[in-house]
C-alpha cells in the first residue's frame, strides 16, 4: 500500500495537504514519525515494514529527518 505523510506541523497541515487519486496525506508531526505503526492502526490500517511510504515537508529538512527514523525502525520503501 502507498502512504502519503505530511510532517509538518498541525498548524501547517492545516492550511493544505497533498493528496492524490487514491490517498489523502496524515500529518505526522517529524518528532513523532515513530509513533505511525500506531496512528494508522487507529484508522484500521496496519503498516507494512515494506510499504510504500512518501514523506513531505516545506523544505525537505524535517521529511528527511523522519526518514531516517524510519529507515532506523528498519522501513525499507
Amino acid at each position: 500500500q502507498e502512504l502519503l505523510i505530511d510532517v509538518r506541523s498541525p498548524a501547517e497541515f492545516a492550511t493544505g495537504a497533498l493528496a492524490t487519486n487514491t490517498t489523502s496525506a496524515v500529518n505526522i508531526e517529524y518528532q513523532l514519525i515513530d509513533q505511525l505503526p500506531q496512528i494508522y492502526s487507529a484508522r484500521g490500517i496496519e503498516v507494512g515494514k515494506s510499504d510504500a511510504i512518501t514523506l513531505y515537508c516545506r523544505s525537505g529538512r524535517r521529511s528527511n529527518l523522519a526518514l531516517q527514523t524510519l529507515k532506523g525502525l528498519g522501513y525499507t520503501n
